[in-house]
């Protein structure tokens, strides 16, 4: 029976052991992580302006926006022009004349109908998102290399 007491107390003591070991490792990989990233993040700040340090000799690459790629939509509003009504927003006016058709599609369908056909489906309207909405793609990034990186330590244990 003391065999048995004196094994269990070993058993104890080492697992906690390897229970503190573990913690300390993985706190020591966390401070490191915590650290590197606070190291590059800095330096990212000096590496992004490509205008410091670079060669007069080197051909300059202009950043791609998405405006200036092709859609289909682009040559639809030069054919058509853009200010018809209803663009970004604005509301449509109707004549006095054209009252007894706004009124007989209101009935006929719930909404005003007549308004609606004059409205363009090819409009403009202004982005009402608030700036917390906007994603950042280098934050994205940011946290794929920290989450691969968290996978990679998981895998190793």
């Amino acid at each position: 029976m003391i065999c048995f007491e004196f094994e269990r107390k070993l058993s104890n003591s080492f697992m906690a052991r390897l229970k503190l070991r573990r913690i300390s490792r993985n706190v020591a990989l966390f401070t490191m992580v915590i650290l590197l990233y606070i190291l590059y993040s800095s330096e990212e700040e000096k590496r992004i302006d490509p205008v410091q340090g670079m060669n007069e000799h080197e051909p300059r690459l202009r950043e791609l926006l998405v405006d200036d790629f092709w859609v289909p939509e682009k040559a639809f509003i030069k054919l058509h022009g853009s200010g018809g009504p209803g663009e970004m927003g604005n509301p449509v006016i109707t004549s006095s004349e054209d009252s007894d058709k706004r009124n007989e599609a209101y009935r006929n369908y719930g909404f005003n109908q007549y308004v609606s056909d004059k409205i363009s489906l090819n409009r403009t309207i202004p982005d009402t998102r608030p700036k917390e909405a906007v994603f950042s793609y280098r934050m994205l990034l940011k946290w794929i290399v920290f989450c691969c990186m968290q996978v990679r330590e998981l895998r190793e244990e």
